[in-house]
């Protein structure tokens, strides 16, 4: 069983604000026991869900970073379920261009994986997409399922970004004036009371 829930762009430092708060992304795939095989060493067998996370891409110390992460439970009571094998594999590029950086998580005999994805800063929409692949136990069906997705943020300020040109700044060759324009406050004077005189 595959659930989904909606992509929400990011919104954070150097983000565009959107309409809704942030979310990452999110995805569930599920195992039931079977009578055949062995299921699991619990008089009581369990469902095994695996929730997998993609992460909202954003920025820090002069990057744009990203994670992704998988983790599998018992679903009666949350507690760690190890599957046979995890297969997360995480990339991540800008502007539909060539990927940045890419991460590989393959654990076996495990609950979990993580993978972390990061590139330097620049302006545009970033995505980061992530798969996942899982290997239940004998007796669970499915035996193997899969699931993926990605997140897209828009970066419009990256560390070292002039205060007054956070959204856009024109080329060096001249230009327009930035139709948006981000600008540090001005530096306002002290509050005095008012006294009259009699």
């Amino acid at each position: 069983m595959l659930l989904a829930s909606p992509a929400v762009p990011a919104s954070a430092a150097g983000l565009a604000a959107p309409p809704a708060a942030p979310a990452a992304q999110t995805v569930s795939v599920t195992a039931h026991p079977t009578t055949r095989g062995a299921i699991s060493p619990f008089s009581n067998p369990l469902d095994i869900t695996c929730t997998f996370t993609i992460g909202i891409p954003s920025v820090g110390s002069g990057t744009v970073h990203a994670g992704a992460a998988a983790t599998c439970t018992y679903d009666r009571d949350g507690s760690p379920a190890n599957v046979q094998f995890l297969d997360l594999e995480e990339h991540l590029w800008v502007n539909g261009g060539s990927i940045l950086d890419s991460r590989i998580s393959t654990p076996s005999n495990s609950p979990s994986a993580n993978t972390f994805v990061f590139a330097a800063c620049q302006h545009g929409t970033w995505t980061n997409e992530a798969s996942l692949g899982v290997t239940f136990p004998a007796g669970y069906n499915p035996q193997t399922a899969s699931a993926g997705s990605a997140v897209n943020a828009d970066i419009v300020h990256c560390p070292g970004d002039p205060p007054s040109c956070a959204i856009s700044c024109p080329g060096s060759g001249g230009g327009a004036e930035p139709a948006v324009q981000a600008r540090e406050p001005e530096p306002q004077p002290a509050a005095r009371p008012i006294s009259y005189a009699r």
